[in-house]
């Protein structure tokens, strides 16, 4: 997915680009009024050296974005129910499952933390060219 926006901030190979967020309709914003926050502020990789206020154009794969959704999205609702699960197995009993559930639902958030520090630079979007 390519998105163009502008250089904001520097910092070693890091730029701060604001992008013009874009609608899930495919609509301009000024027709409804109903979504949120026109632009929004990533950091990409800067190996074109964009300099302050360029106009830049920053990809990201789709693969990428997808994985990104099953880790955050996915991954609590699979130990949710793997934690109910084993909960009932264990002790036959629906509150234990509802208890073991959360507990793996609270475990998937502390695991997915630690992975974002771990993976932050793999799903980094990174700038392309200047425009």
């Amino acid at each position: 997915m390519y998105q163009t926006g502008i250089v904001e901030e520097l910092s070693k190979d890091m730029a701060k680009i604001r992008i013009q967020r874009s609608t899930a309709c495919g609509e301009t914003c000024a027709s409804c009024g109903m979504c949120p926050a026109k632009d929004m502020v990533v950091s990409a990789l800067n190996k074109p050296n964009a300099k302050v206020g360029d106009t830049v154009s920053v990809y990201l794969s789709d693969a990428k974005i997808l994985k990104a959704a099953f880790l955050v999205y996915i991954i609590p609702i699979i130990m949710l129910v793997i934690g109910y699960a084993l909960g009932i197995k264990w002790h036959e009993s629906e509150n234990a499952g509802i208890l073991f559930g959360f507990v793996a639902l609270i475990v998937s958030f502390v695991l997915i933390c630690f992975l974002d520090r771990y993976l932050k630079r793999k799903f980094e979007p990174s700038i392309t060219k200047i425009i």
